[in-house]
């Protein structure tokens, strides 16, 4: 068996490229990235959850 992962968390999660001239650059560009980390954060949530399930079903455990 073969769990189903949707399309949308095995895409990457993508930081747009900014110039940084200023330290409010700098800020936004960061604010960036945590966003960034963020998104595959919850990617990275959302697979394990699908693959405990997959995992628990497989080995005959209750399925949540």
């Amino acid at each position: 068996m073969v769990p189903d992962v949707p399309t949308e968390l095995r895409t990457p999660c993508t930081v747009e490229a900014r110039t940084y001239d200023t330290l409010a650059d700098v800020a936004l560009l960061m604010a960036d990235h945590v966003e960034g980390l963020d998104c595959a954060n919850g990617k990275i949530v959302a697979t394990d959850q699908i693959l405990t399930a997959a995992e628990t079903k497989l080995a005959g455990g209750p399925e949540e």
